[in-house]
């Protein structure tokens, strides 16, 4: 009888252990699996503080037309919107934007911004460039197209390179010109020309 009961004490005090064992090993999985957790919590945390400060600090370079409403000229605008300077900047257009100043024989292709770049784009800083004379560039069959602009430049300070691509359409601008405006728009391109060729021979 005593024989019996001690086996019995002996059976209940290992199955207790049994049941503790299981009840640390699933609370240990479950420790670490929460420790794994938080791992990749904090890492993907500190990515997102990386990328972040990244966009506080590197240059964002952008390329639109506008339409100068003004001197009646179609402007490639150049803009910084980051926060330090765009540095070795290139750009490629394709195809090249046809202009009516080439038959005054300034060529905007031949301003140095396309043929040899910019060393430094200064940070919050925009480049307006005359591509032609509106009244002009809709008389051209051949200006109806779009035009893919590629703007290549680097961070040293981030030791990074950026590409983008832009397709800037002239179109969208086509009619908002006011006839009553030709005669300004006409005054106004001696003064773009000059400006062009002061460019050219910088």
């Amino acid at each position: 009888m005593k024989k019996d009961f001690f086996d019995l004490a002996v059976f209940i005090v290992q199955l207790l252990s049994l049941a503790a064992l299981i009840i640390y090993v699933i609370k240990t999985w479950e420790m670490a699996s929460a420790t794994k957790d938080a791992a990749i919590a904090t890492a993907n945390t500190v990515k997102e503080m990386e990328k972040s400060r990244e966009l506080l600090i590197a240059p964002q370079m952008i390329a639109y037309l506008d339409a100068n409403d003004g001197s009646g000229t179609l402007d490639l605008c150049l803009e910084n919107l980051g926060n330090s300077g765009a540095e070795n900047l290139t750009l490629e257009v394709n195809p090249p934007f046809l202009s009516s100043f080439d038959q005054y024989g300034h060529s905007i292709h031949n301003l140095k911004v396309f043929t040899d770049g910019v060393p430094l784009f200064p940070p919050h800083y925009k480049l307006v460039i005359p591509i032609d004379m509106l009244i002009h560039h809709y008389s051209n069959d051949s200006n109806n197209v779009a035009h893919k602009v590629c703007v290549k430049y680097e961070s040293k300070a981030l030791n990074k390179v950026y590409n983008h691509d832009f397709i800037l359409d002239s179109r969208i601008f086509y009619g908002i010109l006011r006839g009553d405006n030709e005669k300004s728009i006409e005054s106004n391109l001696i003064k773009i020309l000059q400006k062009i060729n002061y460019k050219t021979k910088q």
